[in-house]
């Protein structure tokens, strides 16, 4: 079964499956051949979305979504029913999909990260990180797996060297808030107010100075390039900024 699968997983951690990850008898479970009547399961009236994330591809066909309840829930966008529950000892805040929608990354208020296979729907990936996460994001085409945390680390991890360190930023215990990756770009944003851009080949050969930074007097509560990558849209208290990457990532836009 599935719980089975991720515990044989040669990434398990034995510490956390015993003390950290506490799971009910229910918890983790593939529910695709369960009976129609029991499909979806809502999220409880009283707990409050933590996290959302469609896979990526053009024909996206997952929804993953998670809850302050502890749960992690996996939809289908062909008819919105659930496929994959889990649930987990703390709250997950931050989902993301691969760009070949085969892994699912997550994180939270456990301090693990968990990477989730989609096809085979077990866990190929729990590891203890520094702190609580904050966000987490795949390179364009997946080459590396970043992992923003509460105590301002920035880890890098690489999929193809089955999950191996590939380099670490350590931005001076100013959490890791947000972060969006382009083929040529990683924008970071931070609790100080700060958004830092890194070239995205140097920062694969663990090169991290910054080629652009921009600041706010507000947390940086989320950053998203656009398709081209032309434009980095920068979110925050007060309303969302837009640079421009021609001319060297300046302000081109304010909206309030």
């Amino acid at each position: 079964d599935d719980y089975s699968s991720a515990a044989s997983s040669s990434h398990f951690s034995s510490t956390t499956a015993t003390t950290d990850w506490v799971l009910r008898d229910d918890a983790f479970r593939d529910i695709e051949d369960s009976e129609p009547q029991s499909l979806p399961r809502e999220v409880k009236s009283q707990a409050n979305v933590t996290a959302v994330a469609f896979s990526r591809k053009k024909n996206s066909t997952y929804l993953a979504y998670a809850a302050d309840d502890c749960s992690l829930t996996i939809m289908t966008t062909r008819d919105w029913k659930a496929v994959f529950q889990i649930e987990f000892a703390k709250p997950i805040r931050s989902l993301s999909f691969s760009n070949s929608n085969n892994f699912l990354a997550m994180g939270g208020d456990e301090c693990v990260l968990y990477v989730l296979s989609v096809p085979n729907r077990s866990m190929v990936l729990n590891t203890i990180q520094s702190s609580s996460i904050r966000s987490v994001a795949f390179s364009k085409q997946d080459e590396r797996l970043s992992i923003g945390m509460d105590d301002g680390v920035l880890s890098l991890l690489c999929p193809d060297a089955d999950w191996e360190p590939a380099g670490e930023i350590d931005f001076s215990e100013s959490a890791v808030l947000c972060q969006d990756w382009t083929s040529k770009t990683l924008a970071v944003g931070r609790q100080d107010g700060t958004v830092t851009l890194f070239d995205t080949e140097k920062a694969f050969g663990n090169f991290f100075v910054p080629i652009a930074e921009f600041s706010r007097n507000y947390p940086i509560s989320s950053v998203a390039f656009g398709v081209s990558g032309r434009f980095l849209a920068i979110g925050d208290g007060n309303g969302v900024s837009i640079l421009s990457g021609k001319g060297g990532w300046v302000l081109c836009n304010r909206i309030n």
